[in-house]
């Protein structure tokens, strides 16, 4: 038998089934992972890897020449397979968007075009120069009084892609930048081969080739300063003393995305109120319709959540004690629904109408973080209404969801134990939520004078344990290590 035959064969037998298995499981792996290099191996293991099987077996089995049709159009075949998988792997390795993985190389979304077209017209030069033996010389000699006759008519158009690329070289503006030029002034949002485009503080957006911005003189606003300077101002009740307004609202701008730092002065005195400047700075790459969106929804929450008044800009006065009916109202709301729960059952009356007296109730928004991984919790909040989510990291660092919870449901739970820790969860808000907040001494002597409540308790802080653990994919522990409420 001929050596090489046999080596072949049983290459094929032995190794094809064991590289395959080893493509699969690297492939579930990575898309667990959310690895964008997943596809690259699932395009090698489907289209590259079959075909590659096909041509050793008809060169090395059947031991065709490359010259024959059958050949050429296998090897062909397997090119443009090949071909597919380097743009996969470019795709993963290369991003114009935001990075995935830390690993990824952003690039302008030109060089990425320009980029997959040169891989593209590579394999293409391959594949017909030396399969199928085309002299691509004299092509090219033909081509040459065509090409530059097409030079000539398409100069503007050859004058842009060469702007474009001397714009990326040079790098003078990148996307997200601001700049100046022809009197107007907007955000970069793409650079492509023939234009830039720019949209403005009114969301116009202006495409202006990149042959005038090559030629034109422009003011780069970010290349110095990645950061923009903003402002607003409100109005406060002179019920609301200076020194408790300035840190609430400090804080809530604090929260928003993209904001970096901020300043909160008490401007003036008017005749209705006291008025608060608020200057704070935000990352470019945050819209500016999309920055003071957030800030002002984060306003809007801390407002509420610490029952701040904005006066009417009225001079009529009414001397009515609206907060005194608000609060009459809030602590009959709240007595009345701790009634309703079911773990509360089993409290005297009397003992959930003095609870109420010393809840509070918070109002959160959407995306707010109202817990954080390693702060210590503050006391105990129960879902009056909307939907908050509980997350960890799990033991890769990634985040990782744990449940969701409702309307009757609590966390905080970390405040009621002896042994005070700092949570290990994110409470973050999924659908604008109101709580009744029980502070810590409040909840903990609830739970010293009420022993059937805190084995209630018990059981729920240990489930919750549980579903943490499982999150982080660590085993759970033994129930003598798990801190609980003393009964």
């Amino acid at each position: 038998m001929n050596p090489s035959l046999l080596f072949w064969g049983l290459t094929l037998i032995v190794g094809l089934p064991i590289l395959t298995v080893a493509l699969e499981e690297a492939i579930k792996y990575l898309e667990r992972q959310g690895n964008p290099l997943a596809s690259f191996l699932l395009k090698i293991r489907r289209y590259f890897l079959p075909l590659l099987i096909v041509l050793l077996v008809l060169q090395q089995v059947f031991e065709l020449e490359n010259d024959q049709l059958t050949v050429q159009i296998v090897r062909t075949l397997t090119t443009v397979s090949m071909l597919a998988v380097l743009i996969s792997l470019m795709n993963g390795i290369l991003t114009t968007g935001e990075k995935q993985k830390s690993w990824q190389i952003h690039v302008p979304n030109l060089l990425f075009q320009t980029t997959r077209a040169a891989i593209i017209a590579i394999v293409a030069v391959y594949t017909i120069a030396f399969i199928w033996g085309v002299d691509l010389s004299r092509v090219a000699a033909t081509l040459g009084v065509g090409s530059l006759v097409i030079a000539l008519a398409l100069q503007d158009t050859l004058s842009n892609l060469v702007s474009g690329f001397l714009l990326i070289i040079e790098g003078p503006i990148k996307v997200n930048d601001w700049i100046v030029i022809n009197d107007i002034k907007g955000k970069v949002i793409d650079i492509n081969w023939r234009s830039v485009r720019i949209r403005d503080l009114k969301n116009d957006v202006f495409i202006i080739p990149n042959g005038s911005i090559a030629k034109d003189k422009f003011i780069n606003s970010t290349l110095e300063n990645p950061y923009s300077e903003h402002s607003l101002s409100l109005i406060f009740s002179y019920q609301d003393p200076p020194n408790r307004v300035k840190p609430i609202l400090k804080k809530a701008v604090l929260a928003a995305e993209g904001v970096q730092s901020v300043l909160v002065r008490v401007f003036e005195f008017k005749e209705y109120g006291i008025e608060y400047a608020i200057y704070y700075v935000m990352l470019d790459s945050t819209s500016l319709s999309k920055g003071r969106d957030a800030v002002l929804s984060r306003i809007y929450y801390a407002i509420k959540r610490h029952h701040l008044t904005i006066p009417y800009p009225c001079q009529t006065l009414y001397h009515v004690n609206s907060c005194d009916i608000e609060r009459e109202d809030s602590q009959q709301e709240i007595a009345e629904f701790l009634h309703s729960l079911s773990y509360f059952k089993n409290l005297d009356s009397s003992l959930i109408d003095e609870l109420s007296t010393y809840a509070i109730i918070y109002y959160y928004g959407m995306g707010e973080n109202i817990v954080k991984i390693g702060e210590m919790e503050e006391g105990l909040y129960i879902i009056r209404d909307g939907l908050v989510k509980l997350t960890v990291e799990d033991f890769q660092g990634q985040e990782k969801e744990v449940l969701r919870l409702g309307e009757g449901e609590f966390f905080g739970e970390m405040s009621l134990l002896p042994k005070r820790t700092n949570s290990t969860v994110n409470v973050t808000v999924i659908d604008d939520v109101k709580t009744i907040f029980i502070n810590e001494r409040s909840a903990e002597e609830l739970m010293e004078d009420n022993r059937k409540l805190a084995l209630v308790m018990n059981q729920f802080i240990e489930e919750r344990n549980r579903l943490i653990n499982q999150a982080k994919q660590t085993p759970d522990l033994p129930s003598s290590e798990v801190n609980s409420i003393t009964v």
